[in-house]
């Protein structure tokens, strides 16, 4: 099962990305859900296009899914795990 510190990394790595990749003064909304898996989404005004980068590697490796989209100027992007 996925323990708390991939859970942790997920989180990190992908607000991180947003951070880096974002625009000055923007601002990241965060959202978390719970289930029989966990889900992370960070929403912002950003482009949807990501550069790669060693973040969106190491979620390659530790998530069970991951993903963009961009809907009403704000790009949507997400990370799961599952147990």
């Amino acid at each position: 099962g996925r323990t708390l510190e991939d859970l942790k990394l997920l989180v990190s790595e992908l607000v991180t990305h947003r951070v880096r990749n974002g625009r000055p003064g923007e601002t990241l909304t965060l959202e978390l859900r719970a289930g029989q898996s966990v889900r992370c989404g960070v929403r912002d005004e950003g482009p949807a296009t990501l550069p790669p980068g060693l973040g969106l590697r190491l979620i390659d490796l530790v998530a069970s899914g991951w993903g963009v989209s961009r809907e009403r100027q704000l790009t949507h992007t997400w990370v799961e795990a599952r147990d």
